[in-house]
């Protein structure tokens, strides 16, 4: 498990929520290393994230701003709904410490430079949101068989396996 919490500030290891990761795109890149090296002891499973609003960060598309969006790592269920102190998954409350994870990335409240889309789930990656409120996606960019998601999915673009729970 690795730990997400937007109001940490200093050295971020994801290993507790004293040292979790401030940037959620940091968590899952570290989790998807994680996971794609030959040592099963470090793989990560789970990710929980302190409530509070996120923007994604890492762009699909190089060069264009409203391509950046949550690209989720195969085999990580993303767990919102956290305080910041739990110590088991089942003390989170997704409905009382919301977990927003938000495309509105340019001007606040102006959808036209927003986050195609907010969560990108890849070929070939298997993964959960659970306890997450996902807002701000604006697919409304041209058409392209390689950026698909520019034109479809504004909240969530689907091309692997994804579960959602709890999500609104």
């Amino acid at each position: 498990t690795l730990f997400v919490d937007a109001d940490v500030v200093g050295a971020a290891d994801g290993l507790g929520w004293a040292t979790a990761y401030n940037d959620l795109q940091a968590a899952l890149d570290d989790a998807a290393s994680r996971n794609s090296d030959e040592v099963a002891e470090n793989d990560v499973e789970q990710l929980w994230i302190a409530e509070g609003v996120y923007a994604p960060s890492k762009r699909l598309e190089s060069g264009d701003a409203r391509s950046a969006a949550f690209s989720l790592a195969d085999g990580v269920t993303l767990y919102g709904g956290f305080a910041g102190t739990e110590t088991e998954l089942a003390q989170r409350d997704w409905s009382v410490h919301e977990t927003i994870l938000s495309g509105d990335i340019g001007t606040i409240d102006d959808a036209a430079d927003n986050a195609y889309t907010v969560v990108y789930c890849g070929e070939d990656v298997t993964a959960a949101l659970d306890g997450v409120t996902v807002t701000g996606g604006n697919a409304d960019g041209s058409y392209s068989s390689s950026y698909r998601e520019r034109r479809y999915g504004g909240g969530v673009y689907n091309a692997g396996t994804l579960d959602l729970r709890n999500a609104v």
